[in-house]
């Protein structure tokens, strides 16, 4: 913080000796877009004008591969965490999968690749501050994870009629909060924690001065996907986010699939009933799994998960 206030006063001293001296200081230049970011803006703009074009729909979805592709190297993604898009010209659905705290897309695959089978577009997000450093991580904001999925909703809608998003665990959190002002057509919340079995988790903010982070026991495949170490002050941008979402339920209006796990280990199943009573949806489908853990989306229960999916979103664009 010291730091920050001597940085401050030198750029002001800095500011007013020019000032005092005749000369402007020089603005810097905004960023200029890269050629993968150009394209996919000129795309959109001819797929605004001709909506049902397929062979633009393809054009634009393949340049949104092409972007993430670059932005995932620029960004120093580490290897089999970078975001997913899988694409057929004919679907009319897609679905936004949001991957929980500390992961990554890459436990959103499996459930990716069934939807996908089902005639879906399917896109896997990286959060902000995920799948780089434990200090990108540490910097991460709840704002700038909100960002990126507002984002991504404005550039995915071009390719379907119907638009839906899904997460697991915070990822369901952030799923559901979506839904207060975006344009969509249904919520997927799995294993969506509003109560942990450990109750210190929400309140991380009175650890700040005394743990910088909490270290998860991971095996050597697990740590090529999830974060070893959780930075306590992302923890708290969590649990901030959590207890914001808790007072917005009830201006949530989307339907809504609720699904949790009775042998979820880190989440307590309350948290679903919660959800379910409050928030201000006129759909609401509750699933209850007697098995199955946290992670539902890498365990036997992925194909049950996504039919409970497809059969939820098929009721909403009557497919089914």
């Amino acid at each position: 913080m010291a730091h920050c206030r001597k940085s401050s006063l030198l750029l002001f001293f800095i500011v007013l000796i020019l000032t005092l001296m005749g000369c402007t200081p020089i603005e810097p230049e905004p960023l200029a877009p890269s050629p993968e970011q150009e394209t996919v803006d000129q795309l959109r703009i001819l797929l605004a004008d001709d909506p049902d074009n397929q062979s633009l729909k393809s054009s634009y979805a393949s340049a949104l591969m092409e972007l993430d592709i670059a932005e995932s190297a620029q960004a120093n993604i580490t290897e089999g965490n970078q975001p997913f898009l899988l694409f057929q010209p004919n679907a009319t659905s897609c679905i936004l999968l949001i991957h929980g705290f500390g992961a990554s897309p890459y436990e959103m695959k499996p459930l990716g690749a069934y939807l996908f089978q089902q005639k879906m577009n399917v896109y896997g997000i990286l959060l902000d501050g995920h799948a780089t450093s434990f200090i990108d991580f540490e910097k991460t904001k709840k704002e700038g994870w909100v960002a990126g999925i507002e984002k991504k909703i404005e550039s995915l809608k071009p390719l379907c009629s119907a638009f839906f998003i899904g997460g697991l665990s915070f990822g369901g959190d952030l799923s559901i909060a979506a839904g207060k002002s975006q344009d969509i057509a249904g919520i997927i919340s799995i294993n969506s924690p509003i109560f942990f079995y450990d109750e210190r988790i929400m309140d991380a903010k009175k650890y700040l001065p005394f743990v910088t982070s909490t270290s998860r026991n991971l095996t050597e495949h697990q740590s090529n996907y999830y974060y070893r170490a959780l930075p306590t002050r992302a923890i708290a941008e969590m649990a901030d986010f959590i207890n914001a979402l808790k007072q917005d339920l009830p201006s949530i209006k989307p339907p809504i699939l609720i699904i949790q796990s009775w042998k979820d280990e880190r989440v307590r199943p309350e948290s679903a009933e919660l959800i379910r009573n409050s928030i201000g949806s006129k759909k609401i489908t509750r699933k209850y799994y007697p098995e199955g853990t946290h992670v539902l989306t890498l365990g036997p229960l992925n194909e049950t998960l996504g039919e409970d999916i497809v059969v939820f979103m098929g009721k909403l664009t009557n497919k089914r």
